[in-house]
């Protein structure tokens, strides 16, 4: 009809939203994408919408646990390689758990197969069978035993240093825990 009009507009503009999944797994992870992963990975990203319909980006922070479950064999005593944040329960190769045998290294007293299971960080697993059969054969082992290295709490190679906790880790797979007071 020929009149000016004011037309007002009240309008909310939405952000799109990002964020961060921090997971941390044993050995391997299935993301919210479907892909399994089996290594670190913080690149993995996923868009989702949110509640207003805007885009949300999601980026995977992903630590995998790998346990080392090597053992070294220097007959008739093994000992796990894994140190940092572990717990060591020595069996029988057929599951059996040995009593008292909790420590990183084990001296079986008859022949047979051992394993030793491994916990660390929350994550749990088993090294292969080993076959002590050397037992009886006292003239193999008449050298005595070597002072390989010595270890911090953490597992750190260091040297013999006073008013500290270390572990002396020996050619037999022997292994003291000193503390030189001063």
């Amino acid at each position: 009809l020929g009149c000016d009009s004011i037309i007002s507009i009240y309008l909310t503009v939405n952000h799109a939203a990002s964020s961060t999944d921090n997971q941390t797994s044993c050995n391997s992870f299935t993301w919210i994408d479907g892909n399994t992963y089996n290594s670190n990975n913080n690149s993995a990203t996923w868009l989702l919408n949110t509640s207003q319909g805007c885009d949300s980006l999601v980026t995977l922070n992903l630590t995998i646990i790998s346990i080392d479950t090597s053992v070294t064999n220097n007959p008739p005593s093994l000992m796990s390689n894994a140190v940092l944040n572990t717990s060591y329960q020595w069996i029988y190769c057929d599951s059996v758990e040995i009593e008292g045998a909790t420590f990183q290294s084990f001296t079986p007293t008859e022949n047979g197969n051992y394993a030793v299971v491994i916990t660390q960080d929350g994550c749990v697993d088993t090294s292969g069978c080993y076959m002590i059969n050397t037992l009886g054969i006292n003239e193999l082992y008449q050298s005595q035993k070597k002072l390989v290295k010595i270890v911090d709490t953490m597992g750190r190679e260091t040297e013999l240093k006073p008013n500290i906790l270390l572990f002396l880790l020996y050619s037999d797979g022997t292994i003291e825990k000193v503390m030189k007071l001063e």
